[in-house]
C-alpha cells in the first residue's frame, strides 16, 4: 500500500501562508457573490433563498482549502448532549481479523455512536 502523502499546505511554515491565502481568496470573492446572487435566476437553484445561495457558495469555495489544510474537528468518545443515547463499541479480539483484514498499518479502535430513539443497552 502506498504511504499517505501530506500536503505541504498542512505543514508549518507554509501552513500559515496558505491560511492567509485561503482567507484572502474566499474574502475577495464574497462581495461578488453578494451582488451576483441577488436575482433569483442566477442562484444555484431558483427556489433557494438569498442566504442559502451565499452560504452554499461559501462552503463550496472554502472546502478545498480546509481539505488541503487537513482541518478536522477534534474527536472524542465522551458523551456530550447525547448522554443516555451514547454508546461505545470496543473492537473484536485480534484473532477475529484474518486474511485481508490483517494489515500492520490499520488497527481496530473503539468507536462511538448515538442510538435513536433510545439506547437498548440501558
Amino acid at each position: 500500500m502506498a504511504p499517505l502523502t501530506v500536503s505541504l499546505a498542512s505543514r508549518y511554515p507554509l501552513r500559515a501562508i496558505y491560511i492567509v491565502y485561503a482567507i484572502l481568496a474566499v474574502a475577495s470573492r464574497f462581495p461578488f457573490w453578494l451582488i451576483y446572487y441577488i436575482p433569483r435566476s442566477l442562484r444555484q437553484h431558483q427556489q433557494w433563498s438569498y442566504k442559502q445561495a451565499i452560504l452554499i457558495q461559501l462552503f463550496k469555495t472554502a472546502t478545498p482549502y480546509a481539505v488541503a489544510l487537513r482541518l478536522a474537528p477534534p474527536m472524542s468518545l465522551d458523551p456530550l448532549v447525547e448522554k443516555a443515547q451514547w454508546a461505545t463499541v470496543k473492537p473484536s479480539p485480534t484473532t477475529t481479523y484474518t486474511d485481508i483484514l490483517q494489515d500492520p498499518d490499520i488497527r481496530p479502535q473503539t468507536i462511538g455512536g448515538t442510538w435513536y430513539p433510545d439506547n437498548p443497552q440501558r
